[in-house]
């Protein structure tokens, strides 16, 4: 949140969206109810997700977006209210055609971001292997960077870049970068959102490992987590 008073978790295998409360430890369900996984907007229990896997909060504490995997969206929660909403993409239906909210389609998306400014987001869409960018005031759904269907690796500009299996993915203060973990290539990939340029920035395509160093001598072995510091000098 804002203030940083909690945390929001995505419990997968339990299907719901908990919170943390970070001064108490109190943990309570948000959204979803656990042990049940379905496919349903509504409020609070009623909502349901099915392995949702990853989650991000609005800078002003209003609302976050799930990456709802296995219904193959991308999930809206009023934080003051509890109510849950699809933002983007059918529950229960996979794809990879862009377009405005519902006629868009994801295929177990596995990351999402907001920018800063609350004006978009990123997800990575994962079966589909590639980036994809929701305008959230409109609801539009385009494909940023990488093609539908192709599990590769290759740097260069929109559907020229290839990732495979993208996971994690992060934006800087600024909403001029994001970084992205390109989990089966084993590294770190940079995106610059004004040129839609991919750029390897850690490991080596195809050579799993754990050495440290520049790239290309640094090795990782299926990165899935990211951060990024806010004056977006250094990830972990």
């Amino acid at each position: 949140s804002a203030d940083a008073k909690f945390v929001l978790v995505a419990d997968t295998q339990n299907h719901t969206i908990r919170r943390i409360d970070i001064a108490t430890g109190a943990i309570t369900i948000v959204a979803g109810l656990a042990g049940a996984s379905g496919a349903v907007d509504g409020s609070s229990s009623a909502a349901r997700f099915n392995q949702p896997s990853a989650i991000a909060n609005s800078t002003d504490g209003k609302f976050a977006l799930v990456a709802d995997t296995g219904n193959h969206a991308i999930r809206r929660i009023d934080l003051d209210t509890g109510a849950v909403t699809t933002l983007a993409g059918q529950l229960g239906q996979t794809g990879s055609n862009d377009g405005t909210g519902s006629n868009a389609r994801f295929f177990k998306p596995q990351g999402v971001a907001i920018s800063a400014d609350g004006l978009f987001a990123l997800v990575s869409d994962s079966g589909n292997h590639t980036i994809r960018r929701i305008n959230l005031l409109t609801g539009d759904v385009t494909t940023i960077a990488g093609t539908a269907g192709i599990a590769a690796s290759g740097n260069g500009i929109g559907s020229a870049a290839l990732f495979n299996n993208p996971t994690a993915v992060v934006i800087s203060g600024d909403g001029s970068m994001a970084l992205v973990a390109d989990t089966d290539n084993h590294t770190i990939r940079r995106i610059n959102l004004l040129t839609r340029e991919v750029k390897t920035v850690a490991g080596l395509s195809g050579t799993s490992g754990s050495v440290d160093g520049v790239v290309p001598a640094s090795r990782l072995n299926k990165p899935q987590g990211l951060w990024l510091s806010p004056d977006g000098m250094y990830a972990l």
